[in-house]
This record gives C-alpha cells, structure tokens and sequence, in this order.
C-alpha cells in the first residue's frame, strides 16, 4: 500500500514523523511532503495561498500514485486534515482510507473572528501550547508564531474543505484529543453531518493536546492511525 501524510499549519515533518516510520514498519510505500511555506522559517508563509499547499500535497499524491485508480492512503494532521479532505473529493478513484488527525475545521479560541480587526494592529500570531508534556516542546521545529494573512489562508481553506466534504466517498477516520487547544471537539459532529461516506470511525483521546501523534500518547495514535488505514 502506498500511503500520503500530510503535516499541519506551522508544522514540520517531526509533528508526523512517528506515522511515516510506523506505516513504513507496516509495508508502506509513504510521501511526507513539505508543504509550501513550512521547513524553514514564519517569513516564508508570507503570500502562500492555500492553493499552495493543496498543490504540493496533489503534486505528491501524483508522484505517489501516478495511475488513476492506483489505491493510496492518505493522512492529515491539523490543516493536513483539510488537504486530506481536498484530495480524496479530487482522487476517489485513488483514495481508499482517510485519516483526519486533529481535523481544523472548527477552532477553539475566539480571536479567529477578530482576525481582520488584529491584522490592522499585528502582523504576527503566536502558537498555542501544542504538547501535554512540556518537555516535549523542545523536540520539535514548529514554528512558534506565524504571519497573521497566513491564519487567514487557513480559514479559508477550512470552508473550501468542508464544503467538499459532501463529496467524499471512503471510510474516514477522525483521531480527536479532548485536551486539544487548537480544535473545537464540535469537529466530530460536523465530520458525521456532512461526510458523504458516512458518520466517521471516532477515536478520541483523554491526555494529548495538539501534536497527537508525538504527545503523551503518540504511540497509541499512531498505532490507531495505521490499523485504520490499513483495515487491519
């Protein structure tokens, strides 16, 4: 099986590093894209349109899966969950399984709305705390704050993918931690309303924050991650 894994907003490869090696354990064929903007540093997100990163992700699952129904996997994490989405409505014939990781289509904090009110003002954010363990912040090169037109891209992006959701076919997987600052828990009742291929596979985790696959509970996650992707 060949399988795409797809980081989020101000993410790097180490936030999904864990499941690339583990589906690789599994047999896997696995791309890991660096999405447009990322791997570098905040200044580079500066006029990236989301357009961008579902370019780079639909250039990869090409790559990857250059036959028209050639099956693949694909995962994402955070705003890699709404490219996910993006994909699988554009590649049915190639998609066959579908994890949404921390899937952001809905946030937490109500500063989203105020967005074209603080860009007036700032034209940097910075992050939410990501990990359950602190000691774990050091471990990865996220970025730790990010230009504020950059968050808008995002939004836009979380209405482009929601509004295809309808459009999907395959089973899908939605991996949720309830501690999760970034995510508002109403995500997984959104996924159930409007997926077309049906309510979701839920699994949802009590420890984690954002960064599931290599918070306090990584190991279970991704292990979760693969045995639904590869239906075992």
């Amino acid at each position: 099986m060949k399988a795409l894994v797809l980081h989020g907003f101000t993410g790097s490869l180490q936030t999904v590093a864990p499941l690339g090696a583990m589906l690789k354990e599994a047999g896997c064929t696995v791309s890991m894209p660096i999405l447009r903007g990322h791997g570098t540093s905040p200044e580079h997100l500066f006029r990236v349109h989301w357009r961008d990163w579902v370019a780079d992700a639909r250039e990869a699952l090409v790559r990857l899966a250059p036959g028209s129904d050639e099956p693949v996997v694909v995962a994402g994490l955070s705003m890699g969950a709404l490219v996910s989405c993006i994909l699988a409505a554009e590649f049915p014939r190639n998609v066959r399984r579908l994890a949404l990781i921390a899937p952001a289509f809905r946030f937490r904090s109500r500063l989203i709305h105020a967005i074209p009110l603080i860009k007036k003002v700032y034209s940097s954010w910075g992050g939410n705390p990501e990990f359950a363990d602190p000691a774990l912040l050091g471990s990865i090169n996220n970025y730790p704050s990010f230009p504020i037109e950059s968050m808008e891209q995002t939004i836009a992006l979380t209405r482009v993918a929601e509004d295809l959701l309808k459009s999907i076919n395959c089973p899908v997987g939605a991996f949720y931690a309830k501690r999760d600052p970034v995510v508002h828990p109403k995500v997984l009742k959104l996924l159930d309303k409007k997926l077309g291929s049906g309510p979701s596979r839920k699994h949802v985790y009590k420890k984690s924050y954002h960064e599931m696959l290599c918070d306090v509970e990584g190991e279970t996650v991704c292990t979760d991650v693969v045995n639904f992707l590869l239906k075992r």
